[in-house]
């Protein structure tokens, strides 16, 4: 997080140093917040449901697993001391296959909800994105920073009146949150 800030703040210095003071002076940035306008797409909210469902969907399928092993393993500590010793060993091992198949089956869930995000985010992303595009051309803006990047502040300063965010909500048909603190060009 820090140092995608140092990253940005030393691109934006390799940007600036090779101009003059007038070149500077020319130059017109905005700034969008990138996620408020996501947050606020019926689309994010139907991503974010089916995202809800694939989990739940997992979690159910987990629950079975978990209720499996308890029973597997409440039957073999019943008849532990009845057992002899190879078939001991047999039933410790088909519980300890059982529980690396659970922590394998949690670890390919996870990585399944990940791709999922992924392929439902990156249209919403690329939509947003076009949006801001449009915005800085037709402002003829040279830059366009986002306000806020995983929850911290890019930008500690700016001038509001170069929030480009309800512009960018409108082109995208969004209706702005009535206290968003945004003031679109």
């Amino acid at each position: 997080m820090h140092i995608k800030r140092i990253w940005l703040v030393v691109a934006a210095a390799i940007v600036c140093l090779p101009m003059g003071n007038t070149a500077l002076a020319q130059l017109k940035v905005g700034y969008t917040d990138a996620q408020l306008i996501v947050a606020q797409m019926s689309e994010y909210r139907e991503t974010l449901q089916q995202l809800q469902t694939l989990a739940e969907t997992g979690q159910l399928e987990y629950q079975g697993l978990i209720q499996t092993y308890q029973e597997k393993l409440g039957d073999y500590q019943k008849k532990q001391a009845l057992l002899s010793d190879a078939a001991r060993e047999t039933r410790e091992r088909e519980l300890m296959t059982m529980q690396g198949e659970i922590q394998q089956f949690l670890a390919i869930k996870e990585q399944e909800l990940e791709q999922k995000e992924a392929e439902l985010m990156n249209p919403l992303l690329e939509r947003v994105q076009n949006a801001i595009n449009e915005v800085a051309a037709d402002q003829s803006l040279d830059m366009v920073f986002n306000a806020q990047a995983a929850g911290s502040p890019v930008l500690l300063y700016a001038d509001s009146t170069m929030d480009i965010t309800e512009t960018v909500m409108a082109i995208l048909g969004i209706e702005p949150p009535e206290a968003a603190g945004t003031n679109g060009q």
